[in-house]
């Protein structure tokens, strides 16, 4: 967080969520009945959430330090539940002397020969804030990072990995000529790594979710689950979906950080996809001058009751599906968007304002139905 003392600024680090607080709150979500969560755990190493390089691991103070992060990793693998820390060699968001990342031997560069950055964008002026920005990492450095971070991280319990943005982006590097490096030669270095990874026992999440990455994850969240929302788009068909249902686990954003939670809700239901959840231990007022006020709604003791009453209203649905694959999908006149699994299992759901009905069927507006040849259940 940036502060002013005597009208001086400085930046220090404050905790969200520690690494005890990460067990409590999976504890909390046993205790209440929830269980196969999966969770992933961002901003936990190497100076949090704008971190340095993912060549190592520095545990962070504030978060309980190595000790705290050995206990954590230890109860997951004890409770076989699951946790996958970050892990991005793609990019990185501070630059520190002697932490094994130049700018200008490591970073990707554009045919301008600037710097290729990732930046945070200002959300009422859709324009990107200078000041906050992570530097592209060039493709060729993803194996020998991913490498001394897995020498850290194999003296820990933990076997899974979210390895962040690998899976739905690709780098390139356009610097000099002859050691130039194009798309398709970065899915190269992508699936070279996720292979190794694969091979060592990792069980590994993403985020987005290209082709070429499916054979090696075994989840993915922040699919798309709509359209791009352009002019000219009429409608949408849950495409995504129907391609992995069956295949790969899979959820779109975050429910809390949804602009419409309950359309977001009737569009998950629509896809057969899992909910997923941002949400931090310590309260929001923290995440004030951090550049993550975007964050605000992620207040775990704020959120938890709308998880529950989520998981309450999807969980029967959601694991009878999980394992099936999509085989039909269509959009009725009166609205209702109906989605077909291939042992004839039916979701509908009603996204209009008003009540209607499918095959004799009530369905409340803003709700869904799901049923099954032995007769009707409701969402």
């Amino acid at each position: 967080a940036s502060l002013s003392d005597y009208g001086l600024p400085f930046t220090v680090t404050r905790a969200l969520t520690k690494y005890d607080d990460v067990v409590n709150i999976a504890k909390d979500l046993q205790e209440s009945g929830i269980s196969n969560i999966q969770y992933i755990f961002d901003g936990w190493a190497n100076g949090g959430m704008s971190s340095t390089v993912s060549n190592r691991i520095n545990a962070v103070g504030v978060l309980g330090g190595k000790k705290g992060l050995s206990n954590m990793l230890s109860w997951f693998a004890e409770e076989a539940a699951s946790v996958y820390p970050v892990m991005d060699v793609a990019s990185v968001g501070k630059n520190r002397l002697f932490d094994g990342f130049s700018p200008g031997k490591d970073a990707a560069r554009a045919l301008n020969n600037t710097f290729a950055k990732k930046y945070r964008y200002n959300v009422a002026t859709l324009t990107p804030d200078e000041k906050t920005y992570e530097y592209a990492i060039s493709p060729h450095k993803y194996l020998s990072y991913a490498n001394g971070f897995l020498k850290d991280y194999s003296s820990y319990s933990g076997k899974g990995i979210y390895i962040a943005d690998l899976a739905e982006q690709l780098n390139s590097n356009l610097y000099k000529k002859k050691n130039q490096i194009v798309r398709h030669e970065t899915e190269e270095y992508v699936v070279k790594l996720l292979s190794e990874l694969k091979s060592q026992g990792y069980t590994l999440t993403a985020s987005g979710g290209n082709a070429y990455v499916l054979p090696y994850v075994s989840r993915l969240v922040d699919v798309a689950l709509t359209d791009s929302n352009f002019n000219s788009t009429l409608d949408y068909v849950p495409f995504v979906a129907m391609v992995l249902h069956g295949k790969v686990s899979f959820s779109g954003v975050a429910m809390n950080l949804a602009e419409n939670v309950q359309l977001h809700f009737l569009r998950s239901m629509e896809s057969g996809a899992a909910l997923q959840y941002f949400v931090n231990a310590a309260s929001v007022d923290r995440l004030r001058n951090t550049g993550y006020e975007s964050l605000f709604s992620s207040d775990y003791s704020m959120t938890k009751e709308e998880i529950l009453e989520s998981y309450k209203r999807s969980g029967e649905y959601l694991n009878n599906v999980s394992n099936l694959s999509i085989s039909y999908h269509t959009i009725c006149d009166n609205g209702l968007r109906v989605t077909v699994y291939e042992n004839g299992v039916v979701c509908v759901i009603n996204p209009t304002e008003t009540q209607q009905t499918y095959e004799h069927k009530t369905v409340e507006a803003g709700n869904f139905i799901w049923f099954t040849d032995e007769g009707r259940k409701a969402g």
